[in-house]
């Protein structure tokens, strides 16, 4: 009974990999997320699907019925084991992905080396049994090694986890910040599920942590596709109502409660004159030094649309908005380009005469249209 339950178990991880491999592949996720993800299932599968083999012929026929016979159980096993590792090691780099962060050469091949000592170690198994033993009568045996798979399996894991909130602490922004602790929280599960597997060695709760995890993990890209501008990776204006009255309703008595409304200058031309691409990327780097501006802060930055964008900035009480609008303009003109880059701002203070976060939102816009249309008739004389 409990092998059979093993089985099933098993079995629908395996579907359930399968459907979320699909799945991810027709989806809108970034082509290296999306590469990476699959790369993590596929592994995950072929994890799962080697034990599966090995169970299911375990308790259901025999070594014999498999061609090769105890050589394939051999081999089995020899897959079980050097998946557990890379499976994980692949985890590490996708989780270094979606935050932004690629492995350099370097730090990527000194990350492998524990995958590299595994795959000897099993490579030359027949000889040492150090890693497991098969028995003639098709017995699994751990070896002293096995010690080293759990450690390096979970080791990458755990660092993945720690770069993670290291990343987050080191976070210029709420936005950043938010995703790296959303990446470390994905490893709970299955660390969890593996303290549970080696309790009770005859049930495939790590299996179930995997698949929880990578569940959450499909699910979070497809939030970040719904809530994230795909172009510049900030927020959209999705989140934006539900942001600005949050703040109005928890907005504390020494503070002021700022919302700026920016737009790119002279925009158009820039498409006309350079090409679209070439817009794209202002909107881009306009985006990075709204982000560095806000380094350290909690505040929202959202593409509103197009070439605009807000930001939701709370400051000490009656210490104005000067010099972060100052802030904000000098980070954009930073960019060394063949054009000038830089951006208008409307700025407006929260007071309780907004009755709604939407009158909030109409004086930012107010304030900016008026500040572009006092340059533009300063600029006519």
């Amino acid at each position: 009974m409990l092998a059979q339950f093993y089985v099933e178990i098993d079995l629908l991880c395996m579907i359930i990999l399968i459907c979320l491999v699909r799945q991810t592949e027709k989806s809108s996720f970034a082509q290296k997320d999306r590469a990476r993800f699959i790369v993590v299932l596929m592994l995950s599968l072929v994890f799962i699907a080697s034990d599966f083999v090995w169970i299911f012929n375990n308790e259901y026929l025999d070594y014999h019925y498999l061609p090769g016979g105890l050589t394939s159980m051999v081999v089995l096993n020899g897959i079980n084991a050097f998946c557990s590792s890379l499976t994980t090691f692949a985890w590490l780099r996708f989780s270094e992905s979606i935050q932004g962060r690629v492995l350099k050469n370097v730090h990527s091949f000194i990350a492998s080396i524990p995958v590299l000592i595994l795959l000897i170690l099993l490579l030359t198994n027949g000889q040492t049994h150090f890693m497991f033993e098969i028995t003639k009568d098709g017995k699994y045996i751990r070896g002293w090694g096995y010690a080293l798979q759990v450690i390096f399996a979970y080791g990458y894991m755990a660092v993945a986890m720690i770069l993670a909130l290291i990343h987050a602490k080191r976070a210029h922004n709420q936005q950043e910040r938010k995703r790296s602790l959303t990446v470390a929280s994905f490893v709970i599960a299955p660390m969890i599920s593996c303290i549970g597997q080696l309790l009770i060695v005859n049930m495939p709760i790590l299996f179930i942590g995997i698949i929880i995890s990578l569940l959450m993990v499909y699910i979070s890209l497809q939030e970040q596709l719904v809530l994230n501008d795909a172009l510049t990776g900030l927020n959209n204006r999705t989140l934006l109502d539900q942001k600005i009255e949050e703040e109005m309703k928890t907005l504390d008595e020494k503070e002021d409660l700022w919302l700026f409304m920016i737009d790119a200058d002279h925009f158009k031309e820039i498409n006309d004159t350079y090409g679209h691409l070439e817009g794209d990327h202002a909107l881009i780097l306009i985006a990075e030094a709204l982000k560095k501006a806000c380094a350290n802060t909690k505040d929202f930055i959202c593409r509103y649309g197009g070439d605009e964008f807000v930001i939701v900035h709370k400051e000490e009480k009656d210490h104005g908005c000067f010099e972060f609008v100052e802030k904000l303009k000098s980070k954009v003109r930073e960019n060394d380009l063949e054009y000038e880059l830089s951006i208008s701002v409307g700025a407006a203070l929260y007071s309780e005469e907004y009755k709604t976060w939407s009158d909030f939102l109409k004086e930012a816009d107010h304030q900016l249209y008026r500040f572009k249309k006092y340059h533009s008739n300063k600029k006519a004389f």
